[in-house]
């Protein structure tokens, strides 16, 4: 069952785990880049890594080709291998996979990964190769290449995580900047000097998203267990230790060490307006542009910090030595800058001591002070001799959970501890058993590409979309004699239209972009469509969600991925209580008496009217729109709350009484900062006893519940309502590219040719593709009628203009106040307050007062997300 996404942040995760990504697609056929005139008697040898970096290593083969004939290298996407495993969990699967069908490849393993069943031992041939030495790399990148004295891969890059800082802040507490050989404990006693006064300045020790794990991670280890070098099997996560670390760790967030506002905007916010004393400099996403000045420093020196990605050989390769040849001329090769812009957040190195001591050839976009603390760092990694392992990431993931559910007061830290444990445990006891003799494997020869010359190239960027699915079809719209080759860059982030269209033939974006920007860059693509529109209007490319790329009557993008939000209902429950299926136009009203007649309360098990699946005050504002209710009045300079008018009270009452009498819900969660959420309801709706509940997107029902989806009620009663409930990603086409019928010939198979090319169960625009693709057969009954019934709303409703002149919204009262209610207050009067509390935080920005100071300036006792 997909479930509207909830935000779980484990970021030291993402540190320890980089080769996690998301698996998905079609595989494209064997082979890949390289060239098809192959000399009499050469050998041919694959090279495997990830799509994004096909244009460097196209580069490098072409390089490496000329200076050694002899050779020829295939590239071939880890995406078309990653599709062959089954269980994205089962780490030794894909590495098998990998040994198996590459001689050589580049994926980032941890030490716990490496296996001689399937990988070369690298410390012969390096010995043996005068062009390259260990004591070229950093020791720490050798370790971690390293397991029992074998050399499993060729170090590539080497983590670099530094520690940015406001100046004043410190200058204000007379802080000094601490020597480069400054620990963790130095780190966390500085944070505690910055938060002395907190609950009068507001101040936090230290912000972002990174530290409270370090902290965790440190304090075990200053209690006696050390989970670097630990073996997962004889770990426990419940240990003393790791209880007593959470609740130290919990305590530095109480007292303001540690910030409330570790994840997206409001992190940043909170640094943007110095209210953090130092964080984690997200080098990888690019610096904060921040109006004070900002020192730099290098992090604490921690195996906890220590990842490398590298080049690894298969055990099966049959060219042992061309293998060899081939990995010992990547080792020696400067990789441009983008290659280590892009690979972490916390940002990476090279991990040649020679190549990283460059900083200005791989990051030239660093200031000076970055690139300070980035050589401090460096060269005390240089002189630290080899250090204990990572922790295996099995230990790390259920320790950053409980320690994610202490620090939001969901568990205490003994429950905490306990739960981290039961989660080790079933990772162990569902990890697949080790084969204790592996079969012998060759690799097989490559298929080579078929030759594209003379094609017409474009380039293709995929914002917003499934970047390794868009490149395996690529692959194969290239190969099919259309005469175009399509080269997918590198997605940057930017959302702006114009941004992309100097970047790229043709591109994808959020329909949102195409609302926000002015004048677009891109392509009018009517002409293109009337030309090749099928006479069949149901055959249309994305009928209906056109008009959500239309402005001023111009049809700029095609849709290519949508998602919306759904109704989904037990069709046997609704025919049990003699229930007529839900439809579009039903009224508040007659929800609640849906709702009501559903619930049961007696028998072995209960049924419940309606469940919301993730955060309650989202399922809240939901329903509140679907029945008519209009949170505001006026726009931009009389913008208003509307929470007193009669209309919304009546549907506020309607909607609160269905929860208070139908659902298992007693509070309405989400809307405060320390909120984790309540109690998973997935097993309610898969025993069967869910009446009703919001979903969007791909909705997979497990066993053999008779579920349906409907459209959401009543969204057709105002034109906002709907765009705020469907989400599309389009194609455009570049206004300046000289190849735009190359561009709309590609565009065109790729709307036809995915079936999900986004996140989050997002389904294809195209609707002949929904309706007789390989998904059909696992769409929910009602699935089609929902996407007609949002075509249809969509092409008849006039695009949404974005206007910025208004207050920021914070629905914090409105939240509160629904919450009050459902706990039996009288809505009217928690609706007058909520009413009255944010029309002063309207009037306090319009006064000049910031958003987040104007929460607390209102009210006090505020404790949202702006917090």
């Amino acid at each position: 069952m997909s479930i509207r996404p909830m935000t779980l942040v484990l970021c030291l995760c993402l540190v320890l785990l980089p080769s996690c990504a998301f698996p998905g697609g079609t595989p494209p056929p064997p082979g890949g880049s390289g060239s098809a005139e192959v000399p009499v008697g050469a050998t041919i040898i694959s090279f495997v890594a990830p799509e994004r970096d096909r244009p460097v290593y196209d580069a490098l083969i072409a390089q490496f080709q000329q200076a050694n004939p002899a050779i020829r290298v295939v590239f071939t996407p880890i995406a078309a291998i990653r599709e062959q495993v089954t269980d994205p969990s089962d780490e030794q699967a894909l590495l098998r996979q990998l040994a198996s069908q590459a001689d050589t490849f580049a994926t980032p393993l941890s030490p716990h990964q490496f296996n001689p069943a399937y990988l070369t031992d690298l410390a012969p041939l390096i010995d043996a190769d005068p062009s390259l030495g260990l004591s070229d790399f950093f020791p720490a990148a050798v370790h971690v290449s390293s397991r029992d004295d074998a050399l499993f891969q060729l170090p590539v890059t080497i983590a670099l995580p530094l520690i940015a800082y406001p100046k004043a802040l410190w200058e204000t507490q007379n802080i000094p900047p601490p020597p480069a050989d400054w620990t963790w404990n130095d780190l966390f006693a500085i944070a505690a000097q910055l938060a002395q006064g907190h609950a009068q300045t507001g101040v936090y020790g230290t912000g972002g998203d990174m530290l409270p794990g370090m902290a965790l991670l440190a304090a075990t280890q200053a209690n006696g267990l050390d989970l670097t070098d630990a073996s997962v099997a004889q770990t426990q996560l419940d240990d003393p230790a790791i209880v007593a670390a959470l609740q130290q760790v919990t305590e530095l967030q109480q007292t303001g060490v540690i910030s409330t506002s570790r994840f997206g905007r409001d992190a940043e916010q909170q640094i943007t307006e110095q209210k953090a004393g130092m964080w984690i400099n997200m080098l990888g996403r690019g610096s904060l542009t921040l109006p004070f000045a900002v020192g730099q420093l290098p992090a604490p020196i921690s195996p906890f910090l220590f990842f490398t990605e590298g080049y690894q050989m298969s055990r099966g390769t049959q060219h042992p030595q061309a293998a060899w040849q081939w990995l010992a001329f990547l080792s020696q090769q400067a990789l441009p800058a983008d290659f280590f812009r892009r690979r972490s957040d916390i940002g990476v190195a090279p991990a040649q001591i020679a190549f990283a001591t460059r900083s200005a050839d791989w990051a030239p976009q660093w200031d000076a002070a970055t690139r300070t603390a980035a050589e401090a760092y460096l060269q005390r990694l240089a002189t630290t001799p080899a250090p204990a392992s990572p922790p295996d990431p099995r230990l790390i993931i259920p320790l950053m959970l409980a320690l994610d559910n202490s620090l939001s007061n969901q568990q205490t830290p003994e429950q905490a501890a306990q739960a981290a444990q039961a989660m080790l445990e079933q990772q162990l006891a569902a990890a697949p058993t080790p084969d204790p003799d592996p079969e012998l494997f060759t690799v097989a020869p490559p298929q080579l590409p078929a030759t594209t010359d003379g094609a017409v190239a474009i380039t293709f960027i995929p914002n917003s979309i499934n970047r390794d699915i868009v490149s395996q079809l690529a692959d194969e719209f290239s190969q099919q004699g259309h005469g175009i080759t399509v080269t997918v860059a590198e997605d940057t982030g930017s959302m702006s239209l114009n941004d992309l269209a100097q970047r790229g033939d043709c591109f994808t974006a959020p329909f949102g972009a195409l609302v926000k920007v002015e004048q677009p860059d891109v392509l009018e693509l009517q002409p293109l469509l009337d030309r090749d529109q099928s006479a069949d209007p149901q055959a249309a490319l994305g009928l209906g969600w056109q008009a959500l790329f239309r402005r001023d009557g111009t049809q700029y993008g095609l849709p290519l991925v949508i998602n919306f939000t759904t109704l989904i209902y037990h069709q046997t429950a609704f025919t049990q209580a003699g229930l007529a299926a839900p439809h579009r136009d039903w009224t508040a009203a007659e929800w609640l008496t849906a709702a009501r007649t559903l619930r049961v309360e007696s028998g072995a098990a209960q049924q419940f009217g309606y469940v919301a699946l993730g955060s309650v005050s989202g399922d809240m504002f939901d329903l509140l729109s679907y029945f008519g209710a209009r949170l505001t009045s006026g726009a931009g300079a009389t913008l208003q709350p509307a929470l007193t008018d009669a209309a919304f009270v009546d549907v506020a009452r309607t909607v609160i009484d269905g929860l208070r009498q139908t659902s298992p819900h007693t509070r309405i969660t989400g809307y405060t900062k320390d909120w984790a959420g309540e109690p998973n309801y997935n097993e309610i709706v898969q025993n069967g006893q869910a009446g009703m509940w919001l979903d969007n997107g791909f909705v997979e029902i497990p066993g053999e519940l008779a579920v349906a989806q409907a459209p959401v009620p009543s969204t057709w009663r105002h034109p906002d309502v709907v765009r705020d409930q469907v989400y599309s990603a389009g194609a455009f086409i570049s206004a300046p590219t000289p190849h735009p019928e190359a561009c709309w010939q590609w565009i065109q198979f790729l709307a036809q040719a995915s079936l999900s090319l986004g996140w989050f169960g997002d389904l294809p625009a195209h609707r002949p593709t929904l309706a007789s693709g390989a998904l059909s057969a696992q769409l929910l009954p009602g699935t089609l009628e929902a996407y007609d019934a949002y075509a249809t709303a969509l092409e008849q409703r006039t695009p949404r203009t974005v206007n910025d002149d208004g207050p920021a919204v914070d629905w914090f009262w409105l939240s509160r106040a629904l919450d009050q209610a459902l706990q039996g207050k009288d809505i009217q009067a928690a609706l007058v307050e909520a009413q009255t509390l944010t029309e002063n935080y309207f009037a306090c920005q319009r006064n000049g007062m910031d958003a987040t100071s104007c929460t607390t300036a209102v009210d006090p006792t505020y404790d949202g997300w702006r917090r």
